[in-house]
């Protein structure tokens, strides 16, 4: 008798509405890959949108609220989150996207 985790498991993978994760990540099938609907819930549109407006050249906090209807407040929270999920990364004064951050950009575009 197969333990009740495996069972569960297999009738899961049975359901015909599984589908495997897609992932991201800088490296092929790294410990650090991101689930892209899970980094689309954990970022939100908001989020989404400041990403792609610091990949297309917005590098400052400045940049963003003059380009979105983004506000500061806001900024101060989206900007750690993408931080922490490696999506972007900070320079002196100004972010730029990662390898992730664009390939997740690519993946949701698609």
């Amino acid at each position: 008798m197969l333990p009740k985790l495996i069972t569960s498991e297999i009738s899961f993978r049975a359901n015909k509405f599984y589908r495997p994760l897609k992932m991201i990540s800088d490296r092929f099938e790294s410990e650090n890959d991101l689930d892209v609907n899970m980094t689309k819930v954990l970022l939100g549109p908001l989020g989404t949108r400041i990403l792609l407006l610091i990949s297309q050249g917005c590098e400052t906090p400045d940049d963003l609220v003059r380009f979105s209807s983004v506000s500061y407040e806001c900024l101060d929270v989206k900007i750690p989150l993408l931080l922490n999920l490696e999506l972007i990364h900070k320079l002196s004064s100004s972010y730029k996207t990662t390898i992730r951050g664009e390939a997740y950009l690519s993946a949701i575009a698609e």
